[in-house]
């Protein structure tokens, strides 16, 4: 009784197992709907080309086989059922081969758009299997097709539910029609395709359900890793991006810069006197007078549409900006007294022993231009970067509040 009690817990786990992919979605709250579904298309596609070309090189041989054997061997005529079902199936892997190809040598952009193509193939199989059923059970020979289409349909194609159903109800329907269509004894004889059947279609639920929990898992780590990549590459306190993603930000504009001949302009920019106001207040006030000047600076560049730019906070005072699509150097000197007067028009009461009543900026700006051969090497913006610091120190030593290029000091 026990044992018995045993077996039936075991059994209704597996049912439960196997029906699980909506509480999988359910658990991560179908967060991962789209990437599921496209990763699943792709993964579906290339499992048919797979299959495609298994079986084209199996009925390549079997069908000249079959055929030669039918005439010549035991002097039988060709089963045309049986024959047609082998070339059916051939044409069908080798087209279905070819289309397959081409879709998945585009990429991701054609995936979504062929979501029914591996269907179609799977639809063709189960129909030349059951015409192939069905000549061999006519003939009274125990037929090995089962096997195969269980095998094919259970263990290579992950379907979606309705998916799965469908098919589930096309092959089960189809087996026990052809079944009752030979009569009583051929179905009584041939009862075990049906259990065949059952046990593949537990088998793709268990499957299924493995690989939507695999897909799940993995887009939930990318996930993750790609919060704690942005978390390395942000600095705390402004939210803007730091040092390394300064960095990766020019290794991925500098062939475009090359290859464009676009020169960018490379600004270097320090808060006045910030020890001071440290002193004078606080550890946390110069943390919101760092926000307060990151913001004003970002908004005094939007107004700016054409130009584009990035600004990283690189040390505890200071941040770089790299601007492109500017026109002239003098609409770029415009924009950095602009970003002067937008600093010291926050009226923030700078720190005792200050040059200026309220928080300023100094700025030292450089151009990098691709076509200057000293701008050659793996990173040729940190030669600006060192030009554009100059600049900077140049401003500060002339009274600060000031922009510096080449050499050419504006109040």
């Amino acid at each position: 009784m026990i044992r018995a009690f045993g077996i039936i817990s075991a059994v209704k786990e597996i049912f439960l197992q196997s029906f699980s992919v909506s509480q999988i979605q359910k658990r991560f709250e179908n967060k991962y709907a789209t990437q599921v579904r496209e990763s699943l298309i792709q993964i579906n596609l290339f499992r048919m080309i797979s299959i495609c070309s298994i079986i084209t090189v199996f009925e390549l041989i079997a069908l000249p086989y079959y055929t030669i054997d039918a005439y010549l061997n035991n002097g039988r005529k060709l089963c045309y059922i049986n024959f047609f079902s082998q070339l059916f199936l051939l044409v069908v892997s080798i087209c279905f081969a070819v289309k397959g190809m081409h879709v998945y040598q585009n990429k991701t952009e054609n995936y979504i758009k062929s979501p029914h193509l591996y269907l179609i193939y799977y639809f063709c199989v189960s129909v030349g299997c059951l015409f192939y059923i069905y000549s061999d059970i006519k003939s009274g020979v125990p037929s090995a097709t089962i096997y195969y289409l269980a095998l094919i349909l259970s263990t290579i194609p992950i379907f979606t539910l309705k998916e799965a159903l469908f098919f589930i109800i096309l092959n089960t329907a189809g087996v026990l029609g052809i079944l009752l269509h030979n009569g009583r004894e051929a179905f009584s004889q041939n009862i075990h395709l049906l259990f065949i059947l059952l046990a593949s279609w537990l088998v793709m639920f268990q499957l299924r359900t493995y690989m939507y929990r695999i897909m799940h898992q993995k887009f939930k780590l990318e996930e993750i890793n790609k919060t704690l990549d942005l978390q390395t590459k942000i600095d705390p306190l402004t939210n803007l991006p730091n040092r390394r993603a300064l960095n990766e930000y020019i290794k991925e504009k500098l062939p475009n810069w090359k290859a464009q001949n676009k020169k960018v302009m490379v600004l270097m920019l320090d808060i006045d006197n910030f020890k001071n106001y440290n002193d004078t207040f606080s550890h946390l006030d110069g943390d919101d007078c760092l926000n307060a000047v990151a913001q004003a600076i970002i908004r005094k560049l939007n107004e700016h549409e054409k130009i584009e730019y990035i600004l990283a906070r690189t040390g505890g005072e200071e941040f770089i900006a790299i601007l492109e699509n500017w026109e002239t150097e003098e609409e770029i000197l415009k924009i950095c007294v602009a970003l002067n007067r937008a600093v010291e028009n926050m009226h923030l009461v700078s720190g005792q022993g200050s040059c200026h009543q309220y928080v300023t900026i100094s700025i030292g700006c450089s151009i990098y231009d691709p076509t200057d051969v000293r701008n050659e090497g793996e990173n040729p913006i940190n030669a600006q970067l060192r030009l554009a610091d100059y600049e900077l120190y140049n401003a500060k030593k002339e009274g600060k509040n000031r922009v510096s290029f080449k050499g050419r000091i504006l109040n």
